[in-house]
């Protein structure tokens, strides 16, 4: 691939990645900012470490990005994702590939040098002091002491140039919640919350055991990729579950629902 500017759909054929339709409306947006709430197995990793190949070779000067995953295993796992695919496909354009510090280094389509870092949560006080182009994030939320330092986090929206923040939902109404809610809500933001059946690999009769393993709320959650309260979950077409009066509506109100057109659930 020697074209001066990069196409996301070229790129992503040359590398033998075929993004299902959910993944693809997130890589095509131009949004500075994107948040992205995606069920379990949905494919949030796959589109990530795809982005972020995309922002190593994307034409341009000389830039610095960071990748954030959940944990060492998952930052490890994602350097080495990386490493191969360029070594397969980019050898002459890797000017730098440190597994110790999990650093790689390529010149962009334009010649310059483009450089990620590929951290973890337990580091990341460390990995977001300096300039950033880009910052991309694998795993939502987790570490409590990101919540500590929401005022550090939040002025990033500010100092970095682009962002994508990836992650499954959670109970308890954590900081990727906050940011998610944020992304949705500005100017040049965007956000996407997806189910993991959006996934051609993942079938909902697969996914009944776990429904009824979990619970209405939890499954909608970690499967459903929606932020649902702590007094439960309300329909995001219909309304239903929402408090009416001074009372919230059951789970045997919910069963009780009748399916309509504009939910179906």
């Amino acid at each position: 691939m020697t074209s001066s500017s990069l196409s996301k759909e070229r790129l992503f054929a040359h590398v033998g990645y075929s993004p299902h339709v959910g993944q693809l409306e997130v890589h095509s947006s131009c949004a500075k900012y994107r948040a992205l709430a995606g069920g379990s197995r949905w494919g949030k990793t796959t589109l990530v470490l795809h982005e972020v190949l995309a922002a190593l070779l994307k034409p341009g000067g000389d830039s610095r990005g960071l990748l954030l995953a959940y944990d060492q295993g998952q930052a490890s796992a994602g350097w080495a994702a990386l490493a191969l695919k360029l070594r397969q496909h980019f050898s002459h354009r890797l000017l730098g590939a440190s597994e110790r510090r999990r650093v790689l280094s390529v010149q962009n389509l334009a010649g310059g040098l483009s450089s990620c870092t590929i951290g973890c949560w337990s580091r990341s006080r460390d990995l977001l002091d300096g300039h950033l182009d880009w910052l991309i994030v694998d795993g939502g939320f987790p570490a409590p002491d990101v919540n500590e330092s929401n005022g550090r986090w939040t002025s990033l929206f500010d100092e970095v140039g682009h962002q994508l923040i990836a992650g499954t939902p959670t109970a308890g109404g954590d900081w990727f919640e906050a940011a998610f809610q944020h992304i949705a809500d500005i100017a040049g933001g965007a956000s996407w919350s997806r189910p993991a059946w959006e996934n051609p690999v993942v079938s909902r009769s697969s996914l009944d055991g776990e429904r009824r393993r979990l619970g209405e709320d939890e499954f909608w959650r970690f499967h459903g990729g929606e932020f649902i309260p702590a007094t439960g979950r309300v329909c995001p077409a219909c309304g239903w579950g929402a408090r009416v009066g001074d009372r919230l509506l059951s789970f045997g109100d919910w069963d009780g629902c009748r399916p309509c057109p504009e939910c179906e659930r």
